[in-house]
């Protein structure tokens, strides 16, 4: 249809469309569940506000005490610091899915769907002195599901990644996984095999 390959909706009288979508790496029929799954037959508002409570759950994971005196200028400093935290969670990004067979994500290492959590875009090179002491501090376990995934990256395609993006690119000098496994397993996170993890340090070392 001319009209549907010029653009998008033929919205008639309306001045809005409502567009329903679900996303996958996997399959069309994985969208489909995660469709069915996370948006279903829900309004905007509802999802929204989802979201929100979502995020609000993550941000609370970190309280501020004594932030000072109640005033435009705390309440500035508070935002600020919020905001902050915020973006230091949105990377690096995950991959997996829940499905019927479990927790699985497609890797860009292989082109092959695995088990386990999968994980990308990151480049290390900062945040192994930011982003993953912050989460080794705030959230461990989701840490510990991170390294998994960057072990998977290794498993799936033979290296650990430098720059994830979302499958190899070798854009970064230094390997600051290494950095980044190594100080987690000094802070005794859990959530990660540690026998892979080896295998992993130890290959990029020699």
């Amino acid at each position: 249809d001319e009209k549907v390959r010029q653009c998008c909706f033929v919205l008639g009288d309306n001045t809005e469309a409502v567009v329903r979508i679900g996303t996958s790496f996997i399959s069309p029929t994985q969208a489909l569940r995660a469709l069915d799954k996370e948006i279903g037959d829900k309004s905007f508002e509802t999802v929204r506000d989802e979201a929100q409570k979502a995020w609000r759950t993550q941000l609370s994971a970190v309280s501020v005490e004594d932030a000072g005196p109640a005033s435009a200028t705390t309440l500035r400093r508070l935002e600020v610091f919020y905001t902050c935290l915020y973006r230091a969670l949105l990377f690096p990004r995950r991959l997996d899915e829940f499905t019927p067979s479990g927790v699985q994500h497609w890797s860009p290492y292989n082109g092959k769907v695995q088990n386990g959590p999968g994980v990308t875009d990151n480049g290390f090179w900062d945040t192994f002195r930011t982003v993953y002491p912050l989460l080794a501090l705030a959230y461990p376990r989701q840490l510990g599901e991170i390294i998994q995934g960057w072990l998977n990256a290794y498993l799936a395609g033979g290296w650990l990644p430098k720059w994830a993006s979302p499958g190899y690119r070798d854009s970064m000098v230094g390997t600051f996984a290494d950095v980044v496994i190594s100080d987690a397993i000094i802070k005794n996170i859990s959530g990660f095999d540690r026998s892979i993890a080896w295998q992993a340090l130890r290959k990029d070392a020699f």
